[in-house]
């Protein structure tokens, strides 16, 4: 969330599209919730220049930026925001910035409307950035705090650093999180079969100690614990339907190489239903939550 003794900066990413629009709206919306400055940001390095249709979208990339600007001025007007124009490439330019970012925001396809992620600005940003990352591949809705920010858990540093990032904006939000586990059986990979009461025993400990962390960290939350049998993404993606966020983090006990490899983090970016949080806890931070 940033410090109380600074405000926080959320980085969005603009080049014209659609999604990018749609990364817009949300990230003003929360830079008002978060009463962070915003920063609209376009790598001139790519030249996106027009729509998904071949329209123009500015006579140049100033206009665009300063149009965009201007869209969070009009309707965000307690949001302090400037425009941001760099050389690199998109992706990089938007790396850098997540040095001193709290949150970057993209879309989840630009202007070349590609169906992967792979190679992509937000496919680069979810496995390059420093901070953690948000993914809009849906037209956002207005905030509400009757839908849950969901974030998915497999009991691994990983996810307990997504956990604390969750209940952070559940604070900010007054909205509840809901802590998902799913577990399969046989277990994926599993080489020894034990009994299937195993991994509900298995599950119950993974989200008593979820919730014990929630309670220290942040009591004022409402949490749930959701426990579904099955594969995690699909568990995930089920639940992102009626959720405001979910809430991921970029490794758990399966290693996240790159985005190639078919993760939890890259499936529920391509098919939640609502805007996907990725999470990346650097080592330092990673070793402040390991358990006594």
């Amino acid at each position: 969330m940033g410090s109380a003794s600074r405000q926080s900066t959320i980085v969005v990413g603009v080049d014209g599209s659609v999604q990018a629009r749609w990364a817009l709206g949300w990230a003003a919306d929360e830079a008002e919730i978060r009463r962070a400055s915003l920063v609209v940001m376009h790598g001139s390095g790519a030249q996106p220049r027009h729509d998904g249709g071949g329209r123009p979208v500015g006579s140049s990339v100033s206009d665009l930026v300063d149009d965009a600007v201007g869209w969070v001025e009009r309707h965000h007007a307690a949001v302090v925001v400037r425009g941001d124009i760099r050389e690199a490439s998109a992706p990089h330019a938007l790396e850098e910035a997540s040095h001193t970012a709290d949150l970057v925001v993209v879309g989840a396809r630009g202007l070349k409307g590609v169906s992967s992620l792979m190679g992509s600005v937000s496919g680069h940003c979810v496995r390059r950035a420093h901070c953690p990352v948000v993914v809009v591949g849906t037209e956002p809705v207005a905030p509400a705090t009757d839908r849950p920010i969901v974030v998915g858990t497999d009991g691994s540093l990983s996810s307990t650093w997504a956990l604390r990032w969750a209940l952070r904006e559940g604070r900010a939000r007054s909205a509840p999180v809901h802590i998902l586990f799913a577990w399969q059986y046989p277990p994926v990979h599993s080489m020894v079969l034990g009994p299937p009461s195993g991994n509900a025993i298995g599950a119950r400990d993974v989200l008593d100690a979820a919730s014990a962390l929630a309670a220290r960290w942040e009591p004022s939350v409402d949490v749930r614990r959701v426990e579904r049998v099955g594969a995690a993404v699909p568990a995930l993606v089920d639940a992102s339907r009626d959720a405001a966020l979910l809430v991921v983090g970029t490794s758990g006990h399966v290693p996240f190489h790159d985005l190639l490899s078919g993760s939890v983090t890259h499936q529920c970016v391509i098919e939640a239903h609502c805007p996907v949080v990725t999470v990346r806890a650097k080592d330092e931070e990673l070793e402040s939550l390991a358990w006594p």
